[in-house]
């Protein structure tokens, strides 16, 4: 084959790769409206933990940026729980002194230091600040807070569009995880957190904080801030 030949087939290439990945046809940015997808989850591999690549489905596109409020953003749930060394759940207290307020819990605190230090500075530039309430059906769940790390809450677990008949609240296999049980943002009272048992069923009066159960962080990444990340976001939610 000539070397004008060889070119030309080479750059027909690069240019299906950029218009069909992974089967779906990629969309631009500004195509990207406010949806969810629960019967055809979208996911992105997005920084590492104990030598394990990290796996999130996209739960949602929204503005909610903390920082720059319009900015859009992708709602990104880890697949799975957070695991150790050794490939089983690795589980944590929601708060060692029994207090199950979110926003001074020792769980809220790992996610923004220990775990949030895993992922690289380009990463971590792409995460952005969320603002949220607790959730949850307690007398206080218009409490609000913000991190770039954070749970779930109540509400947002039992959100038919982010799982299948997610407005059920008991067994779901979309939310359940094979032998793991993991914590919620939302409090009930004063000694217990909500979680999500091992069934996807959800236990929003909650489980005595002493308890130690499986973390399953969720982020948002700012979709104008890196080309990669906007790329690998948009080929997942492509029709």
């Amino acid at each position: 084959m000539k070397t004008l030949e060889k070119i030309t087939v080479l750059l027909l290439c690069v240019c299906l790769l950029l218009t069909v990945r992974g089967g779906e046809a990629a969309i631009s940015a500004g195509d990207m409206a406010v949806g969810t997808w629960t019967t055809n989850p979208r996911y992105i591999t997005f920084g590492s933990w104990n030598g394990y690549d990290l796996v999130w489905r996209v739960l949602d596109v929204s503005t909610n940026d903390a920082d720059n409020p319009d900015n859009k953003t992708a709602l990104l749930l880890l697949d799975d729980v957070l695991r150790n060394e050794l490939g089983a759940a690795e589980l944590r207290y929601f708060h060692s002194t029994g207090d199950n307020d979110w926003n001074g819990s020792d769980i809220k605190a790992f996610l923004n230091s220990q775990f949030l230090d895993a992922f690289t500075a380009d990463q971590q530039a792409d995460i952005v600040t969320s603002n949220y309430t607790y959730g949850g059906a307690y007398a206080d769940n218009d409490k609000t807070g913000s991190s770039k790390i954070f749970l779930l809450s109540v509400d947002e677990v039992t959100n038919p569009q982010y799982f299948s008949d997610g407005d059920n609240t008991g067994a779901n296999a979309d939310r359940a995880l094979s032998g793991a049980a993991w914590w919620l943002r939302s409090p009930d009272n004063t000694y217990l957190a909500a979680f999500v048992i091992y069934s996807g069923a959800v236990d929003s009066i909650g489980i005595d904080l002493y308890n130690t159960l499986a973390v399953r962080p969720a982020l948002k990444i700012n979709l104008s801030s890196s080309d990669r990340v906007i790329q690998d976001v948009v080929w997942l939610m492509a029709k």
